[in-house]
């Protein structure tokens, strides 16, 4: 069932409050809960059912809650054995109850309210950011620019534009001639968020403006295409080129508390990484 799920969502025969098409990035994660799921069963060496014909009484509702309970603290403990954090943890959760909603709702079954009691744990991630001098140095260093390859100065530049006009990164490499508008002299980017469907107008600096103009005249985007995870390695590399290698812990919430996370080599994460 959770498997129709995730495929009504796909195939747009589930949608949203507002009618519209379940988001990619909705889906992707609605996918990896089952690929936690399976590898939950595997690991528990069981497979969990639930009553889709649910009838209240007072010996029933306490067989059913405690099987909830039972499936919600294993489920969670599986995950955070594996070293996942109180915010993946509670997206997991949060798809796992629009899926019993979905049942409930969508399949005609009685599963139920016993799933709006898993509850989560969730933090705010502090946000990594660059001082003006470090922005100013990727922007006007033209020695630092000569060190680098040609696939690095790509992801420099896409990096610099998104530190100026503050667009994330789906909505950057899809921009394309048409998101540029010139009004009373002046240069804008006009788009909408492909997240949250909002448009925006961000005047653009000269060197914005130039950037764009270099990759536009040899492809139909603004900026050269690239995956998220290139991106993002490619970057990790120019800000340790750059010496950008100072200490910078890294914590993240398990189970409520504050824990130091450490890279593959078990040291602290530097600014770069």
């Amino acid at each position: 069932m959770y498997e129709k799920f995730c495929l009504d969502s796909l195939k747009g025969r589930r949608l949203q409050k507002n009618g519209s098409l379940i988001k990619p990035s909705t889906l992707k994660n609605y996918f990896a809960v089952l690929e936690n799921l399976k590898k939950f069963e595997i690991f528990t060496k069981k497979t969990w059912l639930f009553n889709s014909s649910f009838k209240a009484s007072k010996s029933s509702f306490q067989i059913e809650k405690r099987h909830y309970k039972n499936f919600y603290l294993k489920f969670t403990s599986f995950l955070y054995g594996r070293g996942c954090t109180d915010n993946y943890v509670g997206l997991q959760l949060k798809n796992l109850k629009s899926f019993f909603l979905y049942l409930n709702k969508n399949c005609g079954f009685f599963m139920g309210d016993f799933y709006l009691d898993f509850y989560t744990h969730s933090e705010e991630i502090p946000v990594t950011v660059l001082s003006q001098e470090q922005l100013k140095f990727m922007i006007q260093n033209e020695e630092f620019e000569k060190q680098l390859s040609k696939h690095l100065k790509k992801s420099k530049d896409i990096f610099v534009v998104g530190c100026c006009i503050g667009l994330r990164f789906s909505d950057l490499i899809k921009l394309n001639p048409s998101n540029l508008e010139f009004m009373n002299g002046i240069n804008y980017i006009v788009n909408i968020s492909q997240k949250t469907n909002t448009c925006t107008r961000i005047k653009l600096p000269s060197y914005v403006f130039e950037i764009f103009q270099k990759y536009s005249k040899k492809q139909a985007t603004l900026l050269p295409p690239i995956s998220l995870n290139q991106f993002n390695k490619n970057l990790k590399k120019i800000t340790e080129l750059a010496g950008w290698t100072y200490i910078l812990e890294k914590k993240r919430s398990i189970r409520g508390q504050k824990q130091e996370c450490l890279t593959s080599l078990g040291k602290s994460y530097r600014f770069c990484d």
